[in-house]
């Protein structure tokens, strides 16, 4: 019977380390606004250990990668989960409420177009001669009028 309960308590520790490390590989992504990198890692953290503090951490990346309806989805989640205090949890709801508005009321970022690929009949351009290439270029003087 003791051999079994230290067993699992082996492997609850295994799961905190490696909810420990998503939760440093998160932040490092987060302070590098790597934000679908540090949301990656939060719900790895939290699936390895759920502590209330990576759902608001979720909702922060998310809020910050400009994805409202998912950031008031996990502030929610913390306020019921995390428990926050009065003057905290007062706070959240504030977000959630600007969260909720923005979710409706802004639509997604366009993505970055890509750079247009170069058409086969561009013309090239100028080369300078095999002897010009080494001097250094002739500058016209200024003659005032």
């Amino acid at each position: 019977m003791m051999l079994v309960v230290l067993a699992w308590t082996s492997v609850a520790r295994a799961d905190v380390g490696k909810a420990q490390e998503h939760y440093k590989k998160g932040m490092a992504a987060y302070v590098l606004e790597k934000w679908d990198e540090a949301i990656r890692n939060f719900e790895a953290g939290y699936s390895e250990e759920t502590k209330p503090a990576f759902l608001y951490n979720l909702g922060q990346a998310y809020e910050k990668s400009h994805r409202y309806k998912e950031a008031a989805s996990f502030f929610r989640k913390f306020i019921q989960y995390g428990q926050p205090d009065d003057k905290d949890r007062a706070e959240l709801e504030k977000r959630i409420t600007l969260d909720d508005a923005l979710a409706i009321t802004e639509a997604p970022p366009p993505p970055v177009a890509p750079w247009p690929a170069p058409t086969p009949d561009a013309t090239p351009p100028a080369t300078l001669p095999p002897e010009a290439a080494g001097s250094p270029p002739v500058v016209a003087p200024v003659v005032a009028t």
